[in-house]
């Protein structure tokens, strides 16, 4: 159900694609991203025609929100190839892009 942020990292670096899906709210993207799809958590329900068929991460700012998120869409979409990205943007950041301001 995870994704560790030095494998996602790797998938960056080798091009291998999949869709990033930012599940944060407006003002949260705002200050710090990673150039996913914005879609709300509130609405991702009801948007899974934008769902890709292909490998999926998603995040939020540490992890808890995209955990649920990747839950009940990996039970409503019957697949397994939906990830939440661990320990969210704050992690990503925090590991792999210090110079952008991400505080919560």
């Amino acid at each position: 159900m995870h994704i560790s942020a030095q494998t996602y990292k790797q998938w960056l670096d080798e091009g291998k694609p999949h869709q990033l899906i930012d599940i944060r709210e407006q003002y949260e993207i705002e200050s710090c991203t990673l150039n996913g799809q914005p879609i709300a958590m509130a609405d991702i329900l009801d948007q899974l025609n934008e769902i890709q068929s292909g490998d999926v991460v998603i995040h939020c700012n540490s992890g808890k929100r995209s955990d649920a998120v990747v839950f009940a869409l990996r039970q409503k979409l019957q697949r397994n190839n939906i990830h939440s990205l661990e320990g969210g943007i704050q992690n990503f950041v925090g590991l792999y892009l210090p110079e952008q301001n991400c505080a919560s």
